[in-house]
């Protein structure tokens, strides 16, 4: 019977490194570790968070096809934060990542380079390859391995366009491209859905359904934003619905300030 494995085509890993750690973390505390990665083992975690758990599980050769541990899965948690930790980590990450880097240095090469070996062979590309590259680098430190100090993620792409107050009012938001932080159901449908987690975004997004409106509306924002702070973004976003010439109403006594 011929091995299929083989041919399917090799994707780097894309969960961002800390989430990653800490799942490794969580079954260590279990003080077992499961017959099968499944979602029953990830509570808490986003779909696309899970999803990219379990991918790299398998790229780093920690779980089979069935998502069933591997004696190097085993391994690795007994050696979690330990002594060995580091060096048991390093071979499996040099291991697993030999066929997509194949003759890179280490420790002289550029940034280019590295994000080449990646979309190329490690068939990344967009939002996905930097997150991708991240996790390659965030593993290789937390190893103590030698890397060339040029070694960095590429920058993300550039943020999808926004839409303005006026052009809610009018029905026409495809085409403005101001930004005053309110998104679009298309432009949310063409998100990338390799994202890390919202535990560890900093900047998590939070969709909402007004009754008066048909499509939900997005804020996006930094968790620790200040009550003072988002007091000027609500003066903000009023004073631009005023100049497109719509009414606001006055704020109400038992409203909760910061959302």
């Amino acid at each position: 019977m011929p091995d299929t494995k083989k041919k399917m085509k090799m994707v780097a890993p894309y969960p961002a490194w800390p989430t990653f750690r800490r799942f490794l973390g969580d079954l260590v505390a279990k003080g077992t570790t499961p017959s099968q990665i499944d979602h029953t083992v990830m509570v808490g975690k986003s779909g696309s968070a899970q999803s990219a758990i379990r991918k790299a599980l398998q790229f780093l050769g920690l779980t089979d096809t069935h998502n069933a541990p591997t004696p190097r899965l085993h391994r690795l948690l007994e050696a979690f934060d330990g002594d060995e930790w580091p060096s048991t980590l390093g071979t499996i990450i040099q291991e697993a990542y030999a066929p997509i880097l194949g003759d890179l240095d280490l420790e002289n090469g550029t940034a280019q380079q590295l994000a080449d070996c990646f979309r190329t062979r490690g068939n990344v590309s967009g939002n996905t390859l930097t997150m991708a590259v991240r996790f390659f680098l965030g593993a290789l430190d937390e190893a103590g391995a030698k890397r060339s100090p040029y070694f960095v993620a590429p920058p993300r792409p550039a943020a999808r366009k926004r839409v303005t107050a006026t052009a809610v009012k009018n029905g026409d938001a495809a085409k403005s491209g101001q930004a005053i932080g309110l998104g679009t159901k298309a432009e949310d449908s063409a998100a990338p859905t390799a994202e890390p987690d919202q535990a560890s975004s900093p900047w998590p997004s939070q969709p909402f359904l007004l009754p008066t409106r048909g499509e939900p509306i997005v804020i996006q924002a930094p968790k620790d934003l200040s009550l003072a702070e988002w007091e000027i973004i609500d003066a903000f976003v009023r004073g631009m619905i005023r100049l497109s010439g719509s009414k606001v109403p006055p704020p109400s006594a038992d409203t909760e300030d910061g959302g």
